[in-house]
């Protein structure tokens, strides 16, 4: 007679988890009838942060991986362009979200805010600090910036102006590759 409990198996060697894998959303999700961004269930029906669901395999299309669930529906457990996690997954064989290196010289485009905690920041004409400095902002300053941009040593976010073109301002260092 086997020691491990009737409903659960390994997973490649790993600590044995139920038949029926769950998945806890962090956020509510909207229930999706396939594995696509805009195939929602009609009528629309949203699972609120906290619940449990089971569901039988995983499945990545495009940008997102779902998991399909044992009712045949599906709900987006990550969105792989920006590593975004939607909730935590009781099987630790599948990987969430790939690990990604940043690529330098990419431009990574996405919009946020960022605040100038130093005394003075230069915003430069170009992502390097040889550039000319176009302007300089104050401790306290609220930035909205467009991108954010990976050179060798640093981390850059792209500002974008009102009167057209953009600025940069550094982030953060980076290692040395």
């Amino acid at each position: 007679m086997s020691d491990q409990p009737f409903n659960q198996h390994n997973h490649g060697g790993h600590t044995p988890y139920p038949d029926d894998h769950t998945f806890i959303l962090a956020q509510s999700l909207m229930i999706r009838t396939a594995p696509e961004w805009t195939a929602l269930a009609t009528p629309p029906q949203t699972l609120p942060a906290g619940t449990l669901v089971h569901y039988v395999n995983h499945v990545t299309t495009g940008h997102y991986r779902y998991v399909k669930t044992t009712e045949g529906t599906y709900l987006p457990t990550a969105d792989l362009t920006t590593n975004t996690v939607f909730g935590a997954d009781s099987d630790p064989t599948v990987s969430q979200v790939p690990n990604q290196t940043p690529v330098v010289g990419h431009r990574y485009a996405m919009n946020g805010l960022f605040r100038v905690t130093r005394k003075t920041l230069a915003e430069h004409s170009a992502p390097d600090f040889n550039a000319p400095v176009s302007r300089t902002f104050k401790r306290g300053a609220t930035l909205p910036y467009v991108a954010k941009y990976r050179t060798a040593h640093h981390g850059w976010l792209e500002i974008s102006h009102a009167e057209g073109g953009n600025g940069y301002v550094p982030l953060s260092a980076t290692l040395q590759e």
